[in-house]
């Protein structure tokens, strides 16, 4: 079974997928942006937290970005942060409402398309805690 038909929903544009858990979520992140672009899909990966920078594809801002979309593959977006990591970049819903996906190492946030806001789900429970806005949740994955 190949990527698109396990995750038959990454065939459809407007999604925004927060991966939460240990283990395993950097790799299938690009997984999914690899199978989403080759879909002619804008697709954005970023971080809510922190996540090790890529030796390729990384976007420090809107223009590369843009050229890597043009290219026909993914953008991965975040601000430098110690040894080789990502942070979550300023103004990350900016970014994302260029994306036609979005795929989000979020451990502990969901963000939403169209502001700051943001519905916070507990890192052990994934319960949520809070929200200021109505999120739709494609898919939450728990790896252990």
């Amino acid at each position: 079974m190949s990527g698109l038909e396990a995750l038959p929903f990454l065939r459809e544009k407007g999604h925004v997928v927060s991966l939460v858990g240990g283990g395993g979520k950097t790799t299938l992140l690009y997984g999914m942006a690899r199978l989403c672009a080759a879909e002619g899909q804008r697709v954005l990966v970023s971080t809510t937290t922190h996540i090790q920078r890529p030796s390729a594809n990384y976007a420090p801002d809107e223009a590369v970005r843009d050229a890597l979309w043009q290219a026909g593959t993914y953008a991965v977006a975040g601000s430098l942060a110690e040894n080789g990591k990502l942070t979550q970049p300023p103004s990350l819903s900016g970014w994302m409402a260029g994306a036609d996906t979005v795929l989000l190492e979020a451990d502990g946030v969901l963000p939403c398309i169209g502001g700051d806001e943001r519905a916070l789900v507990d890192d052990q429970t994934f319960d949520l805690v809070e929200h200021r806005r109505v999120c739709r949740v494609d898919l939450v994955l728990a790896v252990h």
